[in-house]
Parts: C-alpha cells; structure tokens; sequence
C-alpha cells in the first residue's frame, strides 16, 4: 500500500473508481438513523480521491470530514452513536475510531466476517 494514502482510499484509488456509501443504521423500531460516523467516514476514504470526478454527495462527505477533522474524537464521541458506545463503555473504541489516516489495513467481508485484504 502507499505512504500517501491510507488502506482502503489507496485500493479504491487503484481501481480508479469506487462506492463509498454512508449506510447509517436502524433504530430499533425499523426506521433508518442518521450516522455522522458513517458520513465522515466515507469523506475519510474519499479526500484521497479526484474531488473533480465525485457526485455532490461524495463531495459533501470529504467537506464533513474537513469541518470536523480538528476535533474529529469530539465528534464522535458526542453523536448519537458515539454517546451509545461510552454508555456501554466502549470510550477507546471510540478514541480508535478518531484516528484519520493511521491504517493500511483493508477490511473485507468474507463469509460474515472481516479479513484482512
């Protein structure tokens, strides 16, 4: 993987082409959530992509991730999800969640299970 970019942005890169959904999630009585994480996420993998080939949407992601980058663990930790995780004390896994830029690890999901790339 490249120095330059982290894991997943750089084997997105390499296909030159790629999905990046901010899926959200459901709330308990079926509905669908909101997920800030999976928002500023997304913008996570698409700030190492040509901005001048991406849907207004996939823009909009990279510009969530700008304006929160300075305090990205505030972030997490105040959204809705975040506040649900340090209730059920999960606080680091939060914190480790925060970290922008940090991974070549490319997640994969193989037979309902993550795996390394």
């Amino acid at each position: 993987m490249s120095a330059e970019r982290p894991g997943v942005a750089e084997l997105a890169a390499r296909h030159q082409s790629a999905a990046v959904i901010a899926a959200g999630e459901k709330w308990p009585s079926g509905g669908l959530r909101f997920a800030v994480e999976d928002l500023v996420g997304s913008g996570a993998i698409l700030s190492h992509m040509d901005q001048a080939a991406m849907s207004p949407e996939a823009r909009a992601a990279v510009e969530a991730l700008q304006k929160v980058s300075e305090d990205l663990l505030t972030c997490l930790l105040e959204c809705d999800s975040g506040r649900e995780l340090v209730g059920m004390g999960f606080t680091e896994d939060v914190s480790i969640a925060s970290e922008h830029d940090v991974s070549e690890i490319v997640p994969i999901l193989r037979n309902d299970a993550f795996t390394s790339f």
